[in-house]
């Protein structure tokens, strides 16, 4: 975002009440303030190192095997490119973590 996007978002939020066209154009700042912080993540997870990225994917594989609401109980649907990569790099980590491919 550009220093005048930032100074009129501030502006917007610091105001009391906002009319339509207001209350548009600070929802507008606020989304692409979010969008703008999740290029930049994205460009910094780019650039890290592949065991870094590979170890990152492991625990959040793990964190969602262990969450309370799912508890174990996940399965990997195979019939395209994305869940046969899920697949085998799952059965690769070598944690324990077991998957069937039917």
């Amino acid at each position: 975002m550009t220093r005048a996007d930032e100074e009129r978002l501030k502006a917007l939020a610091d105001k009391e009440t906002l009319n339509e066209v207001e209350f548009a154009q600070y929802q507008y700042l606020q989304r692409k303030r979010k969008n703008d912080e999740r290029v930049l993540q994205f460009r910094q997870n780019q650039a890290e190192p592949y065991s870094s990225k590979r170890s990152r994917a492991v625990n959040l594989a793990w964190e969602f095997y262990k969450h309370p609401d799912v508890n174990g109980m996940c399965y990997v649907a195979v019939g395209g490119l994305d869940s046969i990569t899920l697949c085998i790099f799952l059965r690769s980590t070598g944690d324990g973590c077991v998957v069937h491919m039917k």
